[in-house]
């Protein structure tokens, strides 16, 4: 059965949310590795540098798999809590989390948004697990906070 042009538009807006999260993930992790302070372990570093091409990929082609998205997708990323008013929620939180600059309360948001695109996109899982390796490097988590205002994605 065809779609709705309203069904299309609802689709068209949920795919660029998560789309968003997932550019926000990257530019979250990149910062952190790669960005000129010492919030990193200094002998965690450079392992943490040398797995982003991996990670890079990974996005690219997630991002890739959003735009086209298949129907299969669509019923993966349904069972997966990121349709409807479920990812306006994550994203609005997570955008807030950034604003206000809170790093532990961003990288849980970002766990859990993760965990819930790796049920419906192989090959997720591996931004996840970089991300928790890059949170182990953290020193002072807890306390830490930081502008995430410059490398917010344009909406």
């Amino acid at each position: 059965m065809a779609r709705k042009p309203s069904d299309r538009t609802n689709q068209h807006n949920d795919i660029g949310r998560l789309r968003h999260i997932v550019i926000t993930a990257r530019n979250v992790l990149h910062h952190l590795v790669f960005g000129k302070h010492d919030l990193i372990i200094i002998d965690l570093r450079q392992p943490l540098a040398d797995g982003w091409q991996d990670i890079q990929t990974t996005t690219d082609a997630t991002l890739r798999r959003l735009e086209n998205c298949t129907p299969r997708l669509w019923s993966e990323l349904e069972r997966s809590g990121l349709i409807g008013n479920q990812p306006v929620m994550k994203k609005t939180l997570l955008d807030l989390d950034l604003k206000a600059g809170v790093l532990w309360r961003v990288l849980k948001r970002l766990n859990s948004l993760l965990g819930s695109l790796a049920k419906a996109i192989f090959g997720v899982e591996i931004i996840k697990e970089y991300k928790d390796h890059v949170e182990i490097s953290i020193k002072d988590l807890d306390q830490q906070r930081l502008d995430f205002t410059t490398i917010l994605p344009n909406e």
